[in-house]
């Protein structure tokens, strides 16, 4: 192999060095896996920076020595240097304690004890607009973001929930700033809360960097409330970055390594070409190193540090948004003569049966946590509520290690007594949902705007009333695409017959692939026909979604009328086809987010269903005794509040949409 040449060493010397000075400084704010990953990355180029010194000191000593004693001079000189610009700064940073700063303008304040009141009108961020200039404002904030420009300005990003304002401190004539001031200011971390004073003003062109485009604040008075630790595990603007900012840089990098990939196979033989194939490589990898430019914190380190997660603009939207669905599912359910329960959550067994329970010690017994406000809700119904609904936490003991699965929700549940027929129930939710939608596409349209920003996703399309399949309507929609794909696959396994090595592999991947999809239609890999009276898999349910909106073009519908088999002994079963009972599943973006249906409301009756489900009637013998004194025909159905707000927002992770949540792994913070 052909020596290298001095000036390719050292320039190779000083791209190194000045690769470990950039990965170094993204340090900064990283955790657990990403610091990691970090760390062995700056190991790596540390190991190359290390081999090629070693490697101009075997080959040019001389210029080795020189090098190192040339370095240490500048070393020298620039301590010397520092020193002296230390000394002559003294004079003035001694005047300054930033710790304790204060002046007529603005300092730290004291810890806020309500020791007075001043009774100051504070503005929210929100409200200004160009209406408002030359108007003199209070506002509370967050530093977002601090940019000083020389020693006589600094501009900050103050953020409120959803809502930024950029903001200007500078030496004016006729306010107390002082220069003092402003080098005080601009140390301030990011994240304190701050108090400002100041005069709303139009701006020249739109401030694209704020949400308040048309005008900022001159600041007159700036006071630190409270002061946020530099060193944060998180940073805001990461947490924040948009979705597709990440795609894009995954692209980049992905083809970057694709490159390396193809001449890491294809090495040369020929020594030079061999060293070109090699510097070459050498150049992608550090290619790849400039290109990735973005942090993105994974789930569980954003909810390690929720409390700086839950700060970004998406979060509050989303938790605005969640807040929304609550209140509009009151609102509506108020309307229509709806009386709002709080049933226990502490119960003496398990309300749904089943190993799905959480088990408390209760002083000298054991007590257990409620996996549904059901039997309460039934109960409400006997004593003559008529009508209840219940917003309240629901738990749920599953192992179920997935993204739309928590063992620790916000159960929206309803339970109405039935007079002609269990569509009542429908009617309601139906009804219900078509009020939810509309309210937050019309109460929540810029919160809705500001989680599109990060995560784009397409409305949720919905119609009112809403479809209504039959379980065998759906089990039709399967059969049709199981006929399709049995058509398909018979005509590749043809092709595949007579087709030539080439095209052979390819055939054989789209046989693959069908395949797969049929073993989804049937919901097991070990049965050729379809089971028209069997529980839909979470596949099967996916699917017929897409189904669905391909034939009606909604993501909501309803699916009624489930088998026997697929629900539980206290659904009434359909009088005119006892294969199926008087039920229904909500559905949103092809997942369930509700189950209901009419309940059993005679004890006889419930014995009997009980007794073929295989439940003893004697271990719910308290829920039977309920309806021993007169019960009326009644229904009902439950939902999660946290699915139903990640599949209206399309966000794929049901962590996202739950403001500190519990799964089988996490019972902190």
């Amino acid at each position: 192999m052909e020596q290298p040449s001095l000036e390719s060493l050292k320039q190779q010397i000083d791209e190194l060095k000045a690769e470990q000075n950039a990965e170094s400084k993204k340090m900064a704010g990283l955790k657990g896996d990403e610091k990691t990953a970090q760390q062995e990355k700056i190991k790596g180029i540390k190991t190359k920076l290390t081999a090629a010194e070693e490697q101009l000191k075997k080959l040019y000593p001389e210029e080795a020595t020189a090098s190192k004693g040339a370095a240490k001079k500048a070393a020298n000189k620039k301590q010397a240097k520092e020193a002296q610009g230390k000394q002559q700064q003294q004079p003035a940073e001694a005047a300054i304690d930033f710790e304790n700063f204060t002046c007529p303008a603005g300092g730290v304040l004291p810890i806020h004890q309500s020791a007075k009141r001043d009774f100051r009108t504070w503005t929210r961020v929100s409200t200004l607009n160009a209406t408002s200039d030359n108007t003199t404002v209070w506002i509370r904030a967050r530093v977002q973001t601090i940019r000083p420009q020389g020693n006589k300005l600094v501009f900050f990003a103050l953020r409120q929930k959803v809502h930024t304002i950029q903001a200007l401190l500078s030496e004016q004539e006729g306010l107390a700033v002082t220069r003092p001031m402003l080098k005080w200011a601009a140390k301030i971390s990011d994240e304190s809360i701050v108090n400002v004073k100041g005069r709303v003003v139009k701006s020249p062109e739109p401030i694209k960097t704020c949400t308040q485009t048309e005008v900022e604040i001159q600041v007159h008075e700036l006071w630190l409330e409270s002061r946020a630790t530099s060193d944060q595990p998180l940073k805001i603007a990461d947490c924040a970055r948009p979705v597709k900012d990440i795609q894009e840089q995954k692209k980049k990098i992905k083809a970057i390594e694709k490159k390396i990939d193809d001449l890491r196979i294809q090495v040369p033989a020929d020594p030079k070409a061999k060293a070109a194939n090699d510097s070459e490589i050498e150049k992608l990898v550090e290619e790849k190193s400039r290109a990735t430019t973005y942090v993105w914190p994974k789930i569980n380190t954003r909810l390690d540090n929720r409390i700086l997660d839950l700060r970004t603009t998406t979060n509050q939207a989303i938790f605005r948004i969640q807040s929304g669905v609550g209140a509009l599912f009151r609102e509506y359910l108020y309307q229509n003569n709806f009386t709002e329960i709080h049933t226990p959550k502490l119960i003496s067994t398990a309300s749904e049966g089943g190993a799905e329970v959480f088990k408390v010690q209760y002083f000298s017994g054991n007590a257990y946590l409620a996996q549904s406000p059901q039997l309460y809700k039934q109960m409400a119904i006997c004593s003559d509520f008529e009508r209840v609904f219940e917003i309240g936490p629901v738990f749920r003991a599953e192992s179920a290690f997935t993204a739309r699965h928590l063992t620790e929700f916000v159960g929206l549940d309803i339970e109405m007594q039935i007079h002609d027929h269990y569509h009542e129930v429908l009617d309601v939710m139906d009804n219900m949902f078509f009020f939810i939608f509309q309210g937050l596409e019309t109460r929540y349209a810029e919160e809705i705007k500001a989680i599109q920003m990060q995560f784009p996703f397409e409305p949720i399309k919905y119609r009112n009333p809403s479809p209504r399949l039959h379980f065998s309507e759906g089990m039709s929609l399967l059969k049709e695409e199981l006929g399709r794909l049995n058509g398909e696959i018979a005509k590749v396994a043809q092709s595949k017959n007579g087709a030539t090595p080439e095209a052979t592999p390819a055939l054989e991947q789209q046989l693959s692939e069908l395949q797969a999809q049929r073993t989804i239609v049937l919901g097991s890999d070990s049965i050729n026909e379809l089971d028209e009276f069997a529980d839909l898999t979470t596949p099967q349910e996916k699917l017929l979604g897409t189904l669905v909106k391909a034939k009606y073009g909604v993501d909501f519908y309803f699916l009624e009328k489930y088998p026997i088999a697929a629900r539980p002994f206290y659904t009434m079963v359909d009088p005119n086809d006892p294969r199926y009972t008087n039920s229904y599943d909500m559905f949103i973006r092809n997942e369930e987010i509700c189950s209901g249906g009419q309940r059993v409301h005679d004890p006889e009756m419930l014995i009997k269903r009980a007794e073929s489900k295989g439940v003893p009637p004697k271990s719910i013998k308290d829920y039977i005794d309920a309806f021993r004194f007169g019960a009326p025909p009644h229904g009902g159905g439950g939902v999660g509040l946290e699915r139903v707000v990640m599949l209206y927002l399309n966000l794929k992770n049901i962590r996202r949409t739950s403001l500190f949540p519990r799964d089988p792994n996490r019972l902190a913070p």
